[in-house]
């Protein structure tokens, strides 16, 4: 196991070019995201809410499929999350109306990103760190 994080995700993306790798990939990922015959993308069923409460989050989960692009991207990022094993975002947010909450996200390669780990020895991972760029970037 390479301990240099950009080096393994260069041989997972790697592995994942070989043909029977990639033929899985592709069997997941259009299993994971699959258009219905309404052009629903992916369905949330609510059971035991209020009306209110479910229109609100049904409202809620229509708006994160549109910031994360699921209908135009949501296959690329299961293949990353396959190939890669994590991916990463960041919050777009307006300076001048911050309630209007997460208006866009930005993808972040997962190689610029590091683990910070409360525990070694169990792999406990506490939250991640954003690299950054230096000179040779």
């Amino acid at each position: 196991l390479d301990l240099n994080k950009k080096h393994r995700i260069e041989e997972y993306r790697q592995m994942a070019k070989h043909p029977k790798v990639s033929d899985c990939i592709d069997e997941y990922k259009q299993a994971c995201i699959n258009r219905q015959k309404d052009e629903t993308l992916i369905s949330l069923e609510l059971n035991d809410f209020p009306d209110a409460q479910a229109q609100e989050i049904q409202r809620e989960w229509k708006r994160f499929i549109r910031v994360f692009k699921l209908k135009e991207k949501g296959r690329e990022l299961v293949t990353d999350l396959l190939t890669e094993g994590e991916v990463f975002w960041e919050n777009v947010i307006s300076k001048e109306k911050p309630e209007l909450g997460i208006l866009d996200v930005k993808r972040i390669p997962a190689e610029n990103i590091d683990p910070f780990y409360s525990n070694v020895q169990n792999d406990d991972i506490d939250h991640f760190l954003l690299k950054k760029k230096t000179e040779k970037e």
